[in-house]
């Protein structure tokens, strides 16, 4: 059994599943059914919404869950791998093991960033966690948890080559390109969409940057279809779901605070990073919020090296002003850049070989036994 609410997770899961080579069901996107797993919820209608709505929605996400665990107990899963999505899995892995269904958490939660108290009640919801930040390990373990280290998904995926990318997109050597991420959940994109394609266009009229808005691949058809809309108003193309391997071609981003900022500065992409929120949820995170820096590139090198705005005052203006600035800075970012990834591969995984995912597949093995 699969429960794999967001994007990255529906991702990570599909290369997990195909890795096990058996079958699956359970809460996942277009890849989790592209590796052979039997949706019974499609993650593309019941994505999270943010803080506010997905409080708001909780009697949905518990009528979701009670239709999973009517399944679990129909089907009687030797094993379940939950990805991410904090609160739901939370509340889902205790009551997957009271079944006798053994679970391995992939992505717990950031307990180290917010609302520590969790921590420990999250350790009895699996029997087994793969963390993808080397000092979540030791994290995990002092609290008692069954954790593994496994290295982050995002250091496996492929990149083109930067030279064939810009050929390809038609880039000129001496034009910057800029990509943007405003994520994939709706709530997202009617907060960052407009105003990264607003910063976007006053880049390109003082530098002549050349600009694509990246589409995630966990987007409904018809949002996919409005935010393509959008960025032809602004005279923006898109690029398809599947063409993250593209973004080394880029030199800057704008970036939505998640899993692809992180994959923005591993490719060289510099990213503004970026979360606007409601002045509900802005109040509301700053009082939980433990960390100076939200962008996991910030939290991993343990410095403010790509810039962050973050609240309910985000606008286009500091955007584009700090978009201009990484694109003058393209010795530093490539810095960051290797350090990166010295950080997320470090010498202690080679005696495990094998990408993150397959590291995840060899945790869950002997269940199958």
């Amino acid at each position: 059994m699969v429960v794999a609410g967001e994007a990255s997770g529906d991702e990570w899961a599909a290369c997990v599943v195909r890795t096990l080579g058996s079958s699956a069901f359970g809460w996942g996107g277009s890849r989790l059914a592209a590796a052979g797993c039997e949706l019974v919820i499609d993650a593309s209608r019941y994505g999270a919404m943010g803080l506010v709505p997905a409080l708001l929605g909780a009697p949905r996400l518990v009528s979701l869950g009670a239709t999973l665990l009517g399944e679990a107990r129909r089907r009687r899963p030797r094993m379940a791998l939950l990805v991410g999505y904090s609160e739901f899995n939370g509340w889902m892995g205790p009551r997957l093991r009271a079944l006798g269904v053994r679970v391995l958490w992939l992505a717990p939660p950031q307990v180290w960033a917010w609302r520590p108290r969790r921590a420990r009640r999250y350790v009895e919801a699996c029997d087994r966690m793969a963390v993808l930040l080397p000092f979540e390990q030791l994290l995990w373990r002092e609290l008692g948890a069954d954790a593994h280290f496994v290295g982050h998904p995002a250091t496996a995926e492929p990149l083109e080559p930067r030279e064939q990318v810009r050929q390809r997109l038609g880039i000129r050597a001496e034009e910057p390109a800029v990509a943007l991420l405003p994520g994939s959940r709706p709530n997202e994109l009617a907060r960052h969409l407009e105003l990264m394609l607003q910063a976007a266009g006053r880049v390109r009229a003082n530098r002549a940057a050349r600009t694509w808005v990246f589409l995630s691949h966990g987007l409904a058809p018809a949002l996919a279809t409005r935010v393509r809309q959008a960025a032809s108003r602004a005279g923006v193309d898109c690029l398809r779901p599947e063409s993250e391997c593209l973004l080394a071609g880029f030199d800057a981003a704008l970036a939505k605070s998640g899993t692809g900022s992180l994959k923005c500065a591993l490719a060289g992409a510099a990213p503004v990073i970026v979360y606007r929120t409601g002045r509900i949820a802005e109040l509301v995170l700053r009082r939980l919020v433990r960390v100076s820096s939200i962008g996991l590139p910030n939290v991993l090198l343990g410095r403010r090296e790509f810039p962050e705005l973050v609240g309910c005052r985000v606008n286009a203006t500091d955007m584009a002003q700090e978009l201009e600035l990484l694109l003058c800075e393209k010795d530093r970012v490539a810095r960051a850049q290797q350090q990166l990834r010295g950080i997320l591969e470090p010498p202690n995984l080679d005696s495990t070989p094998g990408s993150p995912t397959e590291r995840v597949a060899r945790l869950m093995e002997p269940w199958l036994a």
